[in-house]
């Protein structure tokens, strides 16, 4: 497993305080608390947090075997506080992406869509090429500009797509989903790219 505090104050590094042994490294980020709205700040939900400006900042994780997704299930759960709220403003939060083969895993807040600002959005290619899309997009508006948010997503291989497949958590509690798209199957194999934080890893 995998484990990013972004406890540091200062530098370049993001340890990986789990398992995996997989640190990232800021990319376009101010470093040593320079910056009110870019880099290692001191107002994270328990210590300190990495504050990314929606430019240029991002977080990447280089290890291509860092937070592997491999067929079967798996979770992901991170703290979120957005500095504002916006229709199709589609802010990367976390992607993994096979670019060559087009397999893909990510989550996205203010995704595509007017009255979507504020909803949660996975997205899952699991098909080499096209066609094999899972697009789960939360009902309600779950995010508060200003506010912290515990968002949670566990998929779970071996359900159908309107029975469970995919579940995502809202402050502790299940949100309910819009099913946009589910092409069912397992999970894709991403084992061969690292892990990007903040964008997609095939964005400027």
């Amino acid at each position: 497993s995998n484990c990013w505090k972004f406890d540091s104050t200062t530098g370049i590094t993001a340890t990986d305080s789990g398992s995996g042994g997989n640190n990232g490294t800021t990319n376009g980020m101010a470093t040593g608390g320079t910056s009110t709205v870019s880099g290692w700040q001191g107002c994270g939900k328990l210590a300190s947090c990495l504050s990314f400006d929606g430019t240029n900042d991002y977080l990447n994780i280089l290890g291509k075997d860092s937070g592997n997704i491999t067929d079967g299930n798996f979770s992901l759960d991170f703290l979120y506080k957005p500095e504002s709220i916006a229709d199709e403003a589609k802010d990367t939060i976390i992607d993994k992406k096979n670019i060559a083969a087009d397999l893909q895993v990510t989550f996205i807040a203010n995704p595509t869509g007017a009255g979507n600002g504020g909803k949660i959005q996975f997205y899952m290619d699991n098909v080499a090429g096209a066609g094999g899309i899972t697009e789960f997009r939360t009902t309600s508006v779950l995010l508060t500009a200003g506010s912290w948010s515990h968002i949670a997503l566990v998929y779970d291989d071996a359900l159908a797509c309107g029975s469970g497949k995919v579940t995502i958590y809202h402050n502790n509690a299940s949100a309910g989903l819009t099913q946009v798209s589910c092409a069912g199957g397992n999970s894709p194999s991403i084992t061969d790219q690292g892990l990007i934080i903040g964008k997609l890893a095939n964005a400027a």
